[in-house]
């Protein structure tokens, strides 16, 4: 959701099929304030984990919601919650409540196809990106093989984008999960999202025989003024 014209478009639609319902937005301009105010009625930023936001929408935490709901005009924030520090703690999600065949990519090579993500946040500083939270919190090695092998075995699954926003930011992390895939004889393929300075040779071979093909680099620019803005220089710049 990053355009506010959209935004308001999609929460009128929404709402006005059933008042009763709960419009969720991710993303940096769904957060912003002035953006917010243009939205259909009351709409509420809750500043916490999409797990906890669940957890509050379906559990005991309705009343919690009933009481933010009830102004008309002010955009109502919440306070932020504490991040889930052990995230193998958190479920996997229910493919089984989709259609996986019908999910692909536009240049994936092959199907079922689907994402999963093996970390939150970012160390790095970018000045664009809504996920440079000044730490990053990991999935065990195991705990991201076991969520693969449950995609291959009963899904079905033969080609993954690991959607972390920096996924080789921790070489040996990255090669330890490399050798449970790699234990495992995963026949699948997957992608991964990289820096140009967060990655070597040692570290590519490893994820070439874990499946890896292709690997996305954000290079933004190559003004290195720009670079500078956003803060996206890389060493010795």
């Amino acid at each position: 959701m990053y355009k506010p014209a959209k935004n308001k478009e999609i929460a009128k639609t929404e709402i006005g099929i059933d008042p009763r319902k709960v419009v969720i937005g991710y993303g940096g301009r769904v957060s912003l304030e002035k953006d917010l105010k243009t939205l259909y009625r009351a709409f509420i930023r809750i500043t916490k984990t999409f797990d906890n936001c669940v957890l509050l929408i379906a559990g005991g935490g309705r009343p919690e919601l009933e009481r933010m709901f009830r102004g008309k005009e002010n955009v109502i924030l919440t306070m932020p919650r504490e991040k889930i520090k052990n995230l193998d703690t958190v479920p996997f999600p229910a493919r089984n409540l989709l259609p996986m065949n019908k999910y692909y990519s536009f240049i994936s090579k092959r199907k079922n196809y689907t994402i999963l993500m093996s970390s939150r946040g970012c160390t790095f500083q970018c000045t664009f990106c809504e996920q440079r939270s000044g730490d990053i919190r990991y999935r065990s090695a195991k705990n991201v093989a076991d969520e693969m092998e449950e995609c291959y075995q009963r899904y079905g699954v033969r080609e993954i984008d690991v959607f972390d926003p920096l996924f080789t930011i921790n070489k040996k992390r990255v090669i330890e999960v490399c050798k449970e895939i790699q234990k495992r004889n995963l026949k699948l393929i997957w992608s991964c999202r990289s820096r140009v300075d967060t990655i070597d040779e040692e570290m590519l071979i490893e994820m070439k025989k874990a499946g890896c093909y292709r690997i996305y680099f954000g290079i933004e620019s190559g003004d290195e003024q720009i670079l500078k803005n956003i803060k996206k220089q890389q060493p010795g710049n």
